[in-house]
Parts: C-alpha cells; sequence; structure tokens
C-alpha cells in the first residue's frame, strides 16, 4: 500500500512541474490546458497584377489632310529646346520625357547667325497677327508706309515692332523703301506694279509679279540647341495624313482631344471627321481669277495662280478654306475665291462689275 501511494504522489509531482505550480500535498492538482503558439504563415510567392486603367471611351475619327499634327503644347519665342532629331521638316525636341516634334522654320539652331534689325515700311492694309501662323483675328492692320523695325525674319514672315506694339507679317508687306503711291487709281507710280484687291483676311494689295520668299538652305543636321522664333509655336505628339484614323476622346469648343501612345493632344475640329457624321458630299466650283491654290492647308508657302473659272472639286469644307482636287492632285483655296456658279466676267477692263480678263497681246 506505501508502495501505490509514493507512485501517485510522484506522478502528481511529475504533473504539477510540467504546469509551472508546485504540488500541495494531500491535494489533487488540475492541469491548465496551454493555447498552442500560432505559426507564421508564408508570404505569397506572386505579387497580384494590378488593374489596369481603362482607357477613356472615344469614337473613330478620319483625318482630312496631310499634315495635321496632334497638339501637345505651345512653345513661346525666345525658348531655348535640346533639338535630338529632324524629320523631314520637322525637329524632334523633348518635354517632360514626352518626344515632340516642331516646325523647322519655327527653329533656329544656335551655330545660324541671327539677322540684323532693320527698318521697314508697311504697304496698305498690311495685318500684324500674334503668331508667325498668321491666323485668327489681326492685331492691327498698318497704313501705308507705316514704319516699322523688322527684328527677325521667320521662314517668310518677318517679326515686327511698331508703336511699342509687337507681331508678325507677310515679308512681302514691308519694303525696304517707303512706298511711292503714284498718281492715283488701281496703279502704282510710274513702272510699279499693278495691284489688285484680295479678300483674305481682309482687304490686302497684292502684286501680281510678287514672289513668295523661298526658305533659306538649310544647314547639315547635328544634335545641339535650338530658339523658338514665334509665340504659340505648335509641337506636336504625332504627324497624321489624310484617312489616318484618329481616337477622339472629347470635345471643347472648336478641338477635339486625341488620345495617342498613352498621351492627350488636340486637333482642330475641321480637320477630322467623326465617324458617326456625314460624309461631306464633293461639288465642283469654280474660281476667281488669281485665285490662289496652296499646298498646304494653312494657306501657308507658294500659292499658283489659277485662271477665272477653273473647275475644281470641293471635296472638303476647312472653315476658311476649301480643300479641292485638280488634275488629280490636292490643293487649298480660300473660301472667298470658289463659286457654286459660273462666274460671269467683263469685257476686258475691271467695270461693269465682272471680273478682269487677262488682256491678249
Amino acid at each position: 500500500m506505501k508502495r501505490i501511494l509514493v507512485i501517485a504522489m510522484i506522478l502528481t509531482l511529475l504533473v504539477c512541474i510540467g504546469c509551472g505550480q508546485a504540488p500541495v500535498v494531500g491535494e489533487v492538482s488540475t492541469a491548465v490546458p496551454v493555447t498552442p503558439a500560432p505559426t507564421a504563415t508564408s508570404a505569397p510567392t506572386t505579387v497580384p497584377t494590378p488593374s489596369p486603367t481603362p482607357e477613356p471611351s472615344s469614337e473613330p475619327g478620319i483625318v482630312l489632310v496631310d499634315g495635321a499634327g496632334i497638339l501637345y503644347t505651345y512653345f513661346e519665342r525666345g525658348v531655348s529646346v535640346s533639338i535630338t532629331g529632324e524629320d523631314e521638316g520637322y525637329y524632334t525636341t523633348s518635354l517632360d520625357g514626352v518626344d515632340v516634334r516642331v516646325e523647322k522654320w519655327l527653329v533656329r539652331m544656335n551655330m545660324e547667325t541671327e539677322p540684323e534689325e532693320w527698318t521697314g515700311y508697311a504697304k496698305r492694309g498690311t495685318e500684324v497677327y500674334e503668331s508667325a501662323y498668321l491666323e485668327g483675328e489681326a492685331l492691327a492692320s498698318l497704313n501705308l508706309n507705316t514704319a516699322v523695325t523688322v527684328i527677325d525674319k521667320v521662314g517668310d514672315r518677318l517679326y515686327i515692332e511698331w508703336d511699342g506694339q509687337r507681331g508678325y507679317v507677310l515679308a512681302e508687306q514691308i519694303s525696304k523703301k517707303k512706298i511711292s503711291t503714284g498718281g492715283g487709281g488701281v496703279g502704282g507710280a510710274d513702272g510699279g506694279d499693278i495691284v489688285l484687291g484680295f479678300r483674305y483676311g481682309g482687304e490686302l494689295p497684292v502684286s501680281l509679279s510678287a514672289v513668295y520668299s523661298e526658305l533659306e538652305e538649310p544647314m547639315p543636321f547635328a544634335p545641339g540647341m535650338g530658339t523658338i522664333l514665334s509665340d504659340k509655336t505648335e509641337a506636336y505628339l504625332l504627324l497624321m495624313k489624310r484617312g489616318d484614323t484618329v481616337k477622339v476622346t472629347g470635345v471643347d469648343g472648336d478641338v477635339y482631344s486625341i488620345l495617342t501612345n498613352g498621351q492627350i493632344g488636340t486637333i482642330p475640329k475641321r480637320l477630322v471627321q467623326l465617324a458617326s457624321e456625314d460624309a461631306f458630299e464633293p461639288w465642283d466650283g469654280y474660281t476667281r481669277l488669281k485665285a490662289p491654290l496652296y499646298g498646304h492647308y494653312r494657306l501657308i508657302g507658294q500659292a499658283e495662280e489659277l485662271k477665272v473659272n477653273t473647275v475644281v472639286s470641293v471635296v472638303a469644307d476647312l472653315e476658311d478654306c476649301y480643300m479641292v482636287e485638280l488634275d488629280g492632285a490636292v490643293g487649298f483655296i480660300p473660301v472667298t475665291e470658289v463659286s457654286a456658279e459660273k462666274i460671269k466676267t467683263g469685257g476686258g477692263g475691271g467695270g461693269g462689275g465682272g471680273e478682269w480678263t487677262d488682256p491678249v497681246l
């Protein structure tokens, strides 16, 4: 019996040691359950893929003209930019990590010589604009022989100052000498050019023998720094061709928002036809005497002068000009220079309300 009691006491002692509590002789110990320590779970072996940011809803549109650009931003005159490449008529530069293109005629590379200032005299009705594109509302219309300071040459435009103001004009509208008014009438001074009224952006006298100034011979390309030559110089994300498709994500006034390569740019509404719009119905038009036919929708560069009642196919209305097809080629004519009806011509002279026809020599 004593042996059994001793064995029971030993077992009780072992149990108490396991629970950290000294035994009380003669009492039965109650064991306290121990909660097992939590085990660490292993980290996931793959990182969840974040949901892609959905593209904004868009509608397809068709670009109507060659050379239309998706505008990213504007540069102001005098800004210095790093030129990293060239592509035909454009330089490439980078802005906040985004590559943009700027027309070459609006940039002077730093190795090129800056022209000296000179004094010029305006032709009657010379219109001055905020940028070298000569678009929008004119800042002023200068009187005959208004003295101006020619600060810079920008392609076939001049950057001038007059009466404390600055702006851009066509180079052919500024003379280095005062202009003689002659004896009155439509003719110039003796030996001068015959001048006709030309309706485009206002009454501008245009000489029949006027020669558009050509761009200077470009220098071989080398990366370097350049200077922007005009206020409101446009920098493009992408250059488009006629018939290209764009994603139109919104509209703000007269421009569409365009999504391209993850960036949002803009393009004038007049240069895009939405897929939901009815296609333009072409019609035959008749040109006025000496109607200028340009190769660019901005009506810049050298223009071919057409004969009166030249038949053109009007294939798009771009608001300030028509896009036309003539002899298989595409061109652009101011809307004021195309009639839906054949134009009646006078008998040779400028009277009678008809248009002057070229004299037969």
